[in-house]
């Protein structure tokens, strides 16, 4: 019987490194598929590789750049908070009221927000750290520290690309205090570096004309 127990552990075993295998191949997969989208500025295709999580994350950026008031804005952690106002400059009134967050995530993609060069330097990821449903993963230059969430949706694995914009708030937070600026004009020196659209308070009033 003890013999038994010790078979069907090994095999127990086997099986789950076979399937930590298998999880890990499938994430450096998806996370190809996303880097090659990126390169080659193709959103529709950068869609497919995101998590459910991220895609709501581009809809409610699109109800506030379409109806939140200043104050609503101020409520906004300020990375995210930019990327609202960006939306606004990208997008008129009646072209935000057409959009969901698809064609929101598609122009950030065309337009840089979400840049070529945030994955052009990485060939590869680093260490993978998966419990079967959620993953973390690293790149070559830092490999303990995560960069990257994955989540297991539909069959497959999913860049938790929210997770990602959610550890740059802290850094974008600090760059504010650091720049002696308010949040206000701090963002709006950064938007008329990244725009050629003209930068005013209109933008915080709600979305242009």
């Amino acid at each position: 019987m003890r013999r038994y127990a010790t078979v069907v552990l090994i095999f127990a075993l086997a099986a789950s490194l076979a399937a930590a295998a298998d999880d890990e191949t499938a994430i450096r997969a998806t996370f190809e598929r996303y880097r090659q989208a990126l390169l080659a500025g193709d959103g529709a295709a950068a869609w497919v590789c995101v998590d459910a999580r991220t895609r709501q994350y581009y809809d409610d950026l699109v109800r506030h750049a379409l109806s939140s008031s200043r104050a609503e804005l101020g409520k906004l952690e300020p990375g995210y908070r930019f990327m609202v106002l960006r939306i606004r400059l990208e997008a008129n009134r009646s072209t935000l009221g057409m959009m969901k967050g698809r064609d929101a995530f598609i122009l950030a993609v065309e337009r840089g927000m979400i840049s070529r060069s945030s994955v052009e330097a990485i060939s590869e990821l680093a260490q993978i750290q998966s419990n079967g449903r959620v993953a973390a993963a690293s790149l070559p230059a830092d490999p303990e520290s995560p960069v990257f969430a994955f989540v297991r949706e539909d069959g497959g694995w999913k860049l938790s690309l929210w997770q990602t914009f959610d550890m740059l708030e802290a850094a974008f937070a600090e760059m504010i205090k650091q720049s002696g600026h308010s949040e206000d004009e701090f963002l709006k020196g950064l938007l008329a570096k990244v725009t050629t659209v003209k930068v005013d308070d209109r933008v915080f009033e709600g979305p242009l004309p």
